[in-house]
């Protein structure tokens, strides 16, 4: 079996055993040690990237690429993180009687799961695939921010589902649309929708059709990511989730929602250049900045305030990916790398 494989079962297979019944430390352990292996398991598969190229299973529907391997170094950090922190989170809350048996065993499945949505984004080669690990993400995200099961922690739920569905849906129609511009250029089957596909027939692409689908993917990805004007679930959702699954939320659903941006626009600027693409991320960027600074200064509420910031962070990056250019590019990476350290 190939590490790429690997590195997305034990998430899997963790989530499987952390989802049922059995002694609390044993649970701790399992949970710990998984998301541990997890990660030294991106480790080995980005060095592999680096001794030998490339890595492609299931005819490239999953690939790991230099930006793949980056995600993959980076989601898997965050999620050991998490897990760690996760355990003593639990044991004080238990202790306060804020916990209960069923809701640890759901925190143990769905922290791992969560890191197994991130690390398929960040492997998805094939764009049908790319947007079913996100909205992976999004179930995951949903029974996270409900986990206290109070009022404000559901209508916090809710609201992310719908304005989370409702960006996602604008995504698949955005991939929808993608498809229809290569008007059967990119030919049959699963690799039809293969990112690597679209950046081989990107100069042959229709260029109105390929437009209406940047359009409608960027603001579907862009709404997972936290830009404004499709900001408004977060501040809510990072104050209601349990810190652990806020990490996850803050860093890791932020660098995929990221990532599938950055995937549309290189299809975009190989098409049609970047000025098209590159000005709306641009101006998301720029009106994500506005929008959060203000509320940053006047906020009092620590989630909520990081909540602000994350806004303010995702619109750096999306100033950096529009500006264009290798610079352009780096400069957002490598702002996505400090921030999630």
């Amino acid at each position: 079996m190939s590490l790429l494989l690997l590195t997305l079962i034990v998430p899997l297979a963790t989530a499987a055993i952390g989802g049922v019944g059995g002694p609390r430390r044993l649970k701790e352990a399992v949970l710990v040690s998984g998301l541990a292996l997890t990660f030294g398991l991106c480790l080995a598969t980005a060095s592999a990237f680096l001794a030998g190229g490339p890595i492609e299973q299931f005819e490239a529907a999953l690939r790991v690429d230099g930006l793949s391997a980056l995600m993959l170094v980076l989601n898997g950090f965050v999620g050991l993180l998490s897990g760690i922190y996760g355990v003593g989170y639990l044991r004080r809350n238990e202790e306060r009687g804020l916990v209960t048996a069923r809701m640890r065993r759901e925190f143990h499945g769905l922290i791992p799961a969560y890191v197994f949505a991130l690390l398929l984004v960040s492997v998805s080669n094939n764009l049908g695939i790319l947007w079913i690990a996100v909205e992976l993400t999004t179930l995951a995200s949903v029974f996270l921010v409900a986990f206290h099961n109070r009022d404000t922690s559901l209508e916090a739920a809710w609201k992310f589902l719908v304005l989370g569905s409702l960006g996602l849906g604008f995504a698949l129609l955005g991939t929808v649309l993608l498809f229809a511009a290569a008007q059967g250029r990119l030919g049959e089957g699963l690799t039809a929708l293969n990112w690597t596909r679209f950046m081989e027939a990107a100069p042959r692409l229709h260029p109105f059709t390929l437009r209406l689908g940047v359009v409608f993917a960027l603001i579907g990805y862009g709404t997972k990511a936290g830009l404004a004007p499709m900001h408004t679930w977060k501040p809510d959702a990072y104050r209601e989730a349990p810190s652990p699954a806020g990490v996850l939320m803050a860093v890791g659903m932020l660098n995929a929602a990221v990532y599938c941006v950055l995937r549309v626009h290189l299809i975009s600027r190989a098409a049609i250049g970047p000025e098209f693409s590159g000005g709306l991320l641009l101006a998301l960027g720029l009106l994500s900045v506005l929008v959060a600074v203000p509320f940053i200064v006047i906020q009092w509420n620590l989630k909520r305030l990081l909540a602000y910031s994350s806004i303010e962070h995702v619109g750096i990056m999306a100033i950096g990916i529009g500006i264009g250019g290798e610079a352009g590019a780096f400069g957002a990476l490598l702002h996505m790398t400090y921030h999630t350290f």
